[in-house]
């Protein structure tokens, strides 16, 4: 693994560790999970759309590191609640470095 691979892959853990927040996430299926991740309410997501222009939307959105979740990744539907905030995942990305994010909707 390159020194430059190694730093990268170790950016989601002090990310977490340094600004995260305690977050409860439930998969669909019930299984509820205690997790720490970065939160940002008002995250800027870009997308293009059939005709090629941008559209930027707006989307409360859940950072944390993919072996949190176990073997299980995070998944549409799932919900994670900060404080009293409560979200359904919408979408998820994985960034290849070992974190992942969940984009949500409030609920």
């Amino acid at each position: 693994m390159s020194t430059t691979f190694a730093a990268a892959a170790a950016l989601p853990t002090a990310v977490i560790d340094t600004f995260g927040d305690a977050v409860v996430y439930t998969r669909v299926g019930g299984e509820v999970l205690s997790l720490t991740a970065v939160f940002d309410a008002a995250h800027h997501v870009d997308d293009l759309d059939a005709d090629g222009r941008k559209i930027t939307t707006v989307l409360p959105t859940l950072y944390a590191r993919l072996a949190d979740f176990g073997a299980t990744p995070p998944a549409r539907n799932d919900r994670f609640q900060i404080g009293t905030a409560r979200y359904t995942v919408q979408r998820t990305a994985i960034d290849g470095c070992g974190g992942v994010s969940c984009y949500g909707v409030a609920t």
